[in-house]
């Protein structure tokens, strides 16, 4: 599993949330929780290493989940934006 603090933040209040993504690398999806919880909704999105979203989604629990079982193998990024933070964190996608 991969453990990071947040790469870039908006303001004072988001140095302290941290991300956990796991299994890292992974085969078929990522798990992405914060703690503590984020502070207000925002969305996640998968990219590639060009910087092209492949996928969004919404969020505003603690614990989501990125599906990634048709990519092609090689290193994504995962980020999570919302009003205050931008965060991005990377995998990598495995075949199995």
């Amino acid at each position: 599993s991969l453990e990071c603090e947040t790469s870039s933040a908006g303001e004072n209040q988001t140095q302290f949330l941290k991300i956990k993504i796991f299994p890292n690398p992974a085969e078929h999806y990522v798990t992405i929780q914060f703690w503590p919880e984020i502070p207000e909704e925002g969305k996640l999105h998968l990219l590639d290493v060009t910087g092209n979203i492949l996928f969004s989604k919404k969020m505003s629990a603690s614990l989501n989940y990125f599906e990634i079982s048709a990519l092609q193998e090689g290193l994504y990024f995962i980020r999570f934006q919302n009003q205050a933070i931008s965060i991005t964190k990377k995998i990598v996608k495995m075949n199995p």
